[in-house]
């Protein structure tokens, strides 16, 4: 079997020592501009979602004039369709007063 025994750092290869090389910079600078994009490329995606949710909102608030127009029409053609019934019963070809459909 294989025992596991408590090794300390330096016996395990670690060492941990003061220094700082350019590696350790370039990868903390790399941390730095990954998050940085993160964050703008967040910024960006909520103000486009925000300008096209404000004209959607546009879009909705034109909605009750459309139905009103819509049904002011419907209601036009109704009466214009009740005119038009009025005219074919009084007139015909024959003269007389009968409906034509």
């Amino acid at each position: 079997m294989i025992e596991k025994t408590a090794k300390p750092l330096a016996a395990a290869g670690l060492r941990l020592d003061g220094t700082v090389t350019v590696g350790h910079l370039l990868t903390f600078f790399g941390f730095l501009m990954a998050g940085y994009g993160a964050y703008a490329g967040t910024v960006s995606e909520i103000r486009t979602v925000d300008t096209r949710l404000r004209h959607v909102e546009k879009q909705i608030d034109a909605l009750p004039g459309v139905l009103i127009s819509t049904s002011r029409q419907d209601e036009r053609i109704l009466h214009l369709t009740a005119r038009l019934a009025a005219l074919e019963t009084r007139v015909n070809t024959s003269g007389g007063v009968e409906k034509v459909d």
